[in-house]
């Protein structure tokens, strides 16, 4: 896979914060924004504003860039929607980790009068469409290696992630083979504050069943739940989950368990034994069978597949939902607490 072939027929994508796009057009190139940054791209809209992929005017250094918007029905809020991102911008900012996507400067362009906030801009593919181009199962215990290493990482700041899904692992070429990194930290105070819609949708199934049926027990074990499911899709070309709404509790509960029966018989046609044992472990329904840990996970991993992974440092972890860390998704999380009543 080669990063720098925009003339192809099939570019590289561009993932930009949500976004996954091809690399095509060129909007608005060459405006400067702050005076620090000009376009190149624009590589896509959304509810939370414009992304861009830009240059530095200085060293033309390569960046995505968001200008973030704010509804007008929303403006009166506007100083308390600020101070949120601006707090959760800093914790983010951070984290540094070789597989995890960095965000750099926080800032705001007077003449336009809107706030931005620029990222790396990674050409690669994500997971899903990284596999169905590389189906050898050669680079699976690196590649969920650095899955396990970064989410340990965010565990280890006290931050899970609660949206891992193949479009949200992305794979990017370098010299040393595959790296990943993952991505979609959403400035949730952004997100609520735009009244998305935040009934369940598309991603039911890579959510834990404990999400839903004991919130206030929430802890990093959902992500690797999630990342089972991920593994399990990825690996059987299971296209995204048809979107469908789950307003009461009755309703979410039933399609869970359908979920997790429809994930199961998945697993249940591996034909790699190691593979197959090792997504085992991190999708058992009841949490407190599943693995425990992406430490634990690593030392299962190295075990099942006879690797010598490093073990990282372990984090004695007591409360996420009582830490002020505990940031991202804070949304879903009153959503999922609300649907429960």
């Amino acid at each position: 896979m080669t990063q720098d072939t925009p003339e192809q027929p099939e570019p590289a994508y561009i993932y930009i914060d949500g976004f996954l796009k091809k690399g095509y057009g060129l909007l608005e190139k060459g405006n400067i924004i702050d005076s620090i940054y000009r376009i190149e791209k624009h590589l896509g809209s959304g509810a939370q504003g414009d992304i861009y992929h830009v240059k530095t005017t200085a060293s033309g250094f390569d960046l995505a860039l968001k200008m973030i918007n704010i509804p007008d029905d929303q403006k009166d809020k506007f100083e308390d929607i600020i101070g949120s991102v601006k707090e959760e911008f800093t914790i983010i900012k951070s984290l540094h980790h070789k597989n995890i996507i960095s965000v750099y400067e926080f800032g705001y362009d007077r003449k336009l009068g809107k706030y931005y906030y620029t990222m790396d801009y990674l050409k690669g593919f994500d997971l899903r469409r990284y596999v169905e181009k590389n189906p050898s199962s050669s680079y699976f215990s690196d590649i969920v290696y650095q899955m396990l290493d970064g989410l340990n990482y965010l565990h280890s700041n006290n931050i899970i992630h609660f949206d891992i899904k193949p479009e949200n692992i992305f794979i990017i070429s370098t010299d040393g083979g595959p790296q990943v990194k993952i991505l979609d930290f959403g400035l949730s105070e952004v997100k609520k504050q735009n009244k998305q819609n935040l009934n369940v949708k598309g991603s039911l199934s890579y959510l834990a069943p404990e999400f839903f049926l004991n919130p206030e027990k929430i802890s990093s074990k959902i992500d690797l739940y999630s990342l089972g499911i991920t593994l399990i899709h990825v690996n059987k070309g299971v296209a995204d989950t048809e979107s469908t709404d789950h307003t009461g509790k009755g309703s979410i509960i039933k399609a869970i368990n359908e979920e997790y029966e429809r994930n199961m018989e998945f697993l249940s046609e591996f034909r790699d034994k190691k593979i197959k044992a090792f997504i085992s472990q991190l999708t058992e329904k009841n949490p407190g069978t599943r693995i425990s840990s992406a430490i634990e996970a690593i030392i299962s991993l190295n075990r099942i597949f006879n690797t010598d992974f490093k073990i990282p440092a372990v984090h004695h972890i007591t409360s996420f939902l009582n830490n002020p860390k505990f940031v991202l998704r804070d949304d879903i999380y009153d959503h999922i607490k609300a649907l429960r009543k």
